[in-house]
This record gives C-alpha cells, structure tokens and sequence, in this order.
C-alpha cells in the first residue's frame, strides 16, 4: 500500500474519532495492511498525525492560492477580491474530512504535539496574512477602506472566517449561505470608508 492511502485514511479516522481514538491499527484495518506496515511509512503514530496534518495545511495553502488568483486583478474593486476570497474559504469548509481533522488539530491535539501543530497551523495563516494585508492597504489608498489600520482589520476578517467555520457543521446550506452573506454585510460596512 502507498503512503498515500495510509494518510488518507489516517485523515478519515483521525477526523472522524480524534487522535486518542484512533489507533495504528485501526488505521491499518482501513488500508487494508498490517500494523508493522504503517511504520516503513511513518516512525510513529505522531508522525503520521503530523503528515496528516501538513498533507491538510498543503491543501489549505493551495486553497489560499486560488482564493487569491480567483479573487481577480486591480481593475476588480477591493470590496469584490476580499469578498472573493471570504467565499472561497466559505466553500472550502465542504471538504469535510479535512475541516474535521484541521478543527480537531487546533482544538485537541495531543499536548505534545500543540506546540509543532500551532507552529506549522500559523505559518501557513502567515501567508494568507501577508497577502491580506497587500490588499488591505491597496483598499485603503484607494479610499474603499476606512481609517483602521491593518492589524484591526486582519482580526475581523479572520474573526468572521472562524466563526463560519465553526458554523458550517451546525446549519443547512441554505442557511448558511444566508449567514455568509449576512456576515461579510457587516464585517464590510463596518471596514468602509465612510463617504460623507
């Protein structure tokens, strides 16, 4: 069996049971291997949870960059690429396996592993950062953006981010577009330079 097949289903278990719930033998049932198998791939059982988490955080990173392509070029308003990436987040959250297990990592990973987890979980965040902040600024010197400064904004922005991704598992789709929409409202009146 690949390497691929073991994380894939080591994403599955992991999503679905947690990291305490899930054993290495469980992850090679589902393979369809024995246990001893898993190790010509991974040391340990945190090392697999690790690949796992880096494979997610790789497909997060990809996300981010067609988020950004997506979002247009400068003769697009400011308002219409932030909203583009919001919305692209938004969707992404459908990839159920992944939201479950990234949601299960920065909330309850092992004790030892937290601090590898939020290293690696914040360095890809650093990149959305970085571009954000780009657009930010370009919103600002184009008068779009009201007077806060980058810091402030970034905060909402991944506030409200965070609070869809939590809310994604709770609601119909129907709803949650309807919240999405209701939310990015808010989040952009509150963000706009006031025409007087």
């Amino acid at each position: 069996m690949a390497m691929h097949d073991i994380r894939r289903e080591a994403l599955a278990l992991f999503a679905r049971c947690g990291y305490e719930g899930t054993s290495l033998a469980d992850i090679a049932k589902a393979v369809g291997i024995k246990t001893p198998s898993i190790y010509a791939h991974f040391a340990s059982k945190d090392d697999l949870y690790l690949a796992v988490l880096d494979w997610v955080l790789d497909e997060y990173d990809r996300l981010l960059d067609k988020a950004t392509a997506a979002a247009g070029g400068a003769e697009q308003p400011v308002r219409e690429r932030l909203k583009s990436i919001y919305e692209e987040f938004a969707s992404a959250y459908a990839l159920r396996a992944e939201n479950a297990f990234y949601k299960r990592a920065v909330f309850f990973s092992p004790a030892a592993l937290q601090p590898i987890v939020r290293e690696r979980v914040l360095r890809v965040e650093q990149r959305l950062v970085e571009k954000l902040a780009r657009l930010i600024e370009e919103g600002r010197r184009s008068g779009e953006i009201g007077e806060f400064d980058n810091e402030t904004v970034l905060a909402a922005f991944f506030c409200q981010v965070d609070g869809m991704f939590l809310e994604h598992d709770l609601y119909d789709a129907e709803l949650y577009a309807r919240r999405l929409e209701q939310v990015w409202a808010v989040f952009w009146h509150g963000i706009a330079a006031r025409k007087d």
